[in-house]
């Protein structure tokens, strides 16, 4: 086993802390190992899969470190101590325009990210959008990460999950678990 035996400090904001760790068990030690916790929270993000008509929206948003666009569901990190239904009302307000209220949210699944790299859980959400629930582009914020919302049929998009390198990783995890591990 594992265990972390120095921890450095990198960077910090107001979401996130970064370290360099020094990790060892009996035989081996790994330095430099990065590491991100997010301060507060039990979740340190959150997602949301947003159906209406039985298709699901999605936007296609350009990756300035990829350099390249994916497909990917509204989703973003929660503030400090900011209660995760909160936290996913305003991120899809942010990025969708759509002011849902907290009970319009349901929690459908949790993950880790990335494990190894990041000590959080993302909570995953569903909402139905109503009929009308129209575009609010205007609402959105201008972000790294926003594109406009676009509606896919179940077929195309399972079709679509087969080419996974067109989606961000948290957004091909919360549609495989939706589309096929859900009710």
């Amino acid at each position: 086993m594992y265990t972390v035996k120095k921890k450095k400090l990198i960077f910090k904001n107001q979401v996130y802390t970064v370290y360099s760790n020094l990790i060892k068990n009996k035989t081996e030690y790994v330095k430099d190992y990065l590491s991100i916790e997010v301060r507060g929270n039990v979740y340190g993000g959150v997602c949301c899969v947003l159906t209406k008509n039985n298709k699901i929206g999605l936007m296609k948003i350009y990756s300035p470190i990829a350099k390249r666009y994916f497909y990917a569901l509204a989703q973003g990190f929660s503030n400090y101590n900011e209660d995760v239904k909160l936290s996913i009302k305003r991120e899809v307000l942010e990025e969708i325009g759509i002011n849902f209220q907290k009970k319009d949210f349901k929690k459908i699944c949790e993950f880790y990210p990335l494990h190894s790299l990041i000590k959080t859980k993302l909570a995953v959400f569903e909402a139905k959008l109503r009929s009308q629930d129209k575009d609010y582009s205007k609402n959105v914020v201008k972000e790294i990460g926003v594109g406009k919302l676009n509606f896919f049929n179940i077929k195309k998009l399972k079709n679509m999950l087969k080419k996974s390198n067109n989606f961000d990783l948290i957004s091909y995890s919360a549609l495989c678990y939706f589309l096929f591990l859900s009710n």
